[in-house]
């Protein structure tokens, strides 16, 4: 899927963008605020639900984004980019989610399901940033 220039700089970490509040080991933004879809809190709610809380050595944690996107073209047209960072700020996870026949509710779950499988695949070392 090629994508227009305008559509990529949506994508950019906007600054000031809302975060919620810091966890012990992982904090959820949203890089496109306004949209809503899913709310912050809804997202937050879902991922604590799932994960729990996420123990890291150190002052840094995961931080986890997640951006609309929208594609002029292609497949699918509407769509929440997920992206996570370790304690080192390394890119570690990236996925395009389609928003296509979704709920806002639904798609906190889907992103809560994302993350959660991201961490139990890696053994206790990498969770804590060290590998």
């Amino acid at each position: 899927m090629k994508l227009d220039p305008f559509l990529l700089a949506l994508w950019l970490p906007i600054a000031g963008a809302p975060r919620a509040p810091e966890r012990a080991g992982l904090t959820l933004e949203t890089g496109s605020p306004d949209a809503l879809c899913p709310e912050l809190s809804r997202a937050q709610t879902a991922v604590d639900r799932r994960l729990g809380a996420l123990q890291v050595d150190g002052s840094a944690g995961w931080r986890a984004r997640y951006t609309i996107g929208h594609a002029p073209e292609g497949q699918p047209r509407d769509f929440v980019r997920l992206e996570l960072f370790d304690p080192h700020g390394s890119l570690r996870l990236t996925r395009d989610l389609p928003l296509e026949g979704s709920s806002c509710a639904a798609m906190a779950d889907v992103i809560a399901l994302v993350l959660d499988r991201y961490f139990r695949s890696l053994d206790p070392e990498q969770r804590e940033g060290a590998g």
